[in-house]
């Protein structure tokens, strides 16, 4: 048995080499609720063209690593540039290949850029290794603006808790999932991640901070529940996350509470993209009065037969 990492005491450094466990594996995915077969110990095995190999670190615990990377790059350097306080986020990060259970991985934060002309948008451009080969590429954006893709096309109602998990709505375009947003299952989340969960949670001082990519993997059980719902069979047919476009409202992140319910919107597969091997979905997470914390385009990819 591969022994627990625990997770890095102090600032993630560009360049350590890290492995994921499969108990940082178990950790998030039962945090996140993702029964995706191919994060499973024992049916991974059973999935057909799975030329993996072994389970595989989910692509939520990826990202939160390097969103951390940028997080902390900040804090060292926020004192002289305060537009990193921006209430807006936004995350776009490829996936080239997975990572496996036990793999060393390196992670690379470029240095931060700045566009006054964009209301003083920062950026980061992110880059996860194994092997000296890509595995995910990205760019961390902070805004003083909302982006164009944080909007809804259709009104919600307004009392969304009233409508039990399955329901279909706006016509049947959107699959809803309930999901309390708790500190708890954030702080596993951030461990099965190798982030320290006492940069966004500390009891002794007070501290209780959700960071964006904790919602935002919540997605995946919403994904996973709407095909369920659909009679989609995980087994024969396998998908991986190709791509992955985020809008966050962090002004409204930050007022969260711990045990407040988040309402998932998930719609797909959409129209169908250039790459014709890929589905796209559009997700939307909604807290109460139907306020708008987030949108997520994720596009997924077959494997090759």
């Amino acid at each position: 048995m591969i022994p627990f990492v625990p997770p890095q005491q102090e600032m993630l450094e560009s360049g350590a080499e890290l492995r994921f466990t499969q108990l940082h594996v178990e950790v998030a995915r039962n945090a996140t609720g993702d029964f995706n077969p191919f994060h499973d110990p024992l049916r991974w095995r059973q999935v057909r063209n799975n030329r993996f190999g072994a389970p595989i670190v989910l692509g939520f615990q990826l990202e939160m690593l390097l969103a951390q990377g940028v997080a902390e790059l900040h804090a060292r350097e926020r004192t002289a540039a305060p537009g990193f306080l921006q209430p807006y986020l936004t995350c776009r990060f490829t996936f080239a290949d997975v990572v496996r259970v036990g793999e060393p991985v390196t992670m690379e934060v470029k240095s931060t850029s700045s566009n006054r002309r964009r209301g003083g948008t920062t950026g980061n451009r992110v880059l996860l290794r194994k092997q000296g080969r890509v595995v995910v590429s990205g760019r961390v954006e902070h805004q003083a603006e909302p982006p164009a893709g944080l909007h809804v096309d259709f009104r919600p109602p307004a009392e969304l808790f009233d409508l039990p998990s399955g329901s279909r709505l706006a016509g049947g375009r959107y699959f809803l999932k309930h999901r309390a947003l708790q500190a708890s299952d954030a702080k596993n989340f951030l461990a099965g991640s190798q982030v320290t969960p006492s940069h966004y949670f500390d009891e002794l001082e007070g501290k209780m901070e959700f960071p964006p990519l904790f919602p935002l993997s919540l997605i995946s059980s919403a994904l996973l529940e709407k095909a369920a719902s659909e009679g989609y069979d995980f087994m024969e047919n396998p998908l991986v996350y190709a791509s992955h476009l985020f809008h966050v409202d962090l002004r409204l992140l930050r007022q969260a509470r711990d045990g407040e319910l988040l309402h998932l919107l998930v719609e797909g597969p959409l129209r169908r993209t250039r790459r014709k091997e890929h589905s796209r979905y559009r997700c939307v997470g909604l807290l109460s009065r139907g306020r708008l914390l987030f949108t997520a385009e994720i596009r997924l990819a077959a494997l090759p037969a």
